[in-house]
């Protein structure tokens, strides 16, 4: 087991706790600023806990999908965040981060753990949920980049239609935009919210050129 843990009151708790524990260490750093590939592990896939800080949860999430060695995660996070996460397609919750997760990964909550379990206690109810990582990944490596630019794109404009903030983000004639949305079976007036995770992987690869659409 590592933990990582930047407050040095906390690693110094931890290393006294579980002093002499075979195959236990704290790296006292950042999470963030970790980097992840230097970390050698005995045995293959490793699971990741953490209770997350609620002002980086998204960028601590973004880091483990993207790490290749990771085999199931357990976070606590701010329930509002899990909620986003864990959200379908027409929610008032499916965001850029609700795509960026679910693309990668399937998500299970677990239970919610409510302000009174802290000391002291948050303003707000904390939810656990558990990622695995997706069997088979909805896109290629070399179609991630124009995946995540295609979903930011449409969300950079929540309340227009897709069409217009795809061809305005990404700098293309609307027509193509357009073309791209029906090619993939979708409304040419569809709204971000409203596109599927799945639909946004082939609105991807449709808009790159690169690979056929495949129905």
């Amino acid at each position: 087991m590592t933990a990582v843990e930047i407050d040095a009151l906390l690693a110094e708790a931890l290393e006294e706790r579980w002093r002499g524990k075979a195959g236990f260490r704290v790296i006292r750093k950042d999470f963030l600023d970790l980097a992840l590939s230097d970390l050698s592990f005995p045995g293959g896939k490793i699971d990741v806990i953490g209770n997350l800080p609620y002002a980086v949860t998204s960028p601590i999430l973004q880091k483990v999908l993207e790490w290749p060695h990771w085999r199931r995660a357990v976070f606590m996070v701010q329930k509002e965040v899990a909620d986003r996460i864990r959200s379908k397609p027409g929610s008032k919750d499916y965001s850029v981060l609700t795509v960026s997760v679910q693309s990668r990964a399937s998500v299970e909550k677990l239970f919610d753990v409510a302000p009174g379990s802290f000391k002291p206690a948050p303003k707000v109810t904390s939810t656990v949920i558990r990622l695995t990582p997706l069997q088979k990944p909805l896109f290629a490596p070399e179609e991630e980049g124009m995946f995540f630019r295609t979903a930011k794109a449409a969300f950079a404009q929540r309340r227009k239609m897709a069409v217009n903030s795809i061809s305005r983000t990404l700098k293309i004639p609307p027509d193509k935009a357009r073309e791209a949305l029906t090619r993939c079976g979708l409304s040419p007036t569809a709204r971000a919210e409203t596109i599927s995770v799945g639909d946004f992987a082939r609105l991807a690869r449709v808009l790159s050129g690169d690979t056929p659409l495949n129905s």
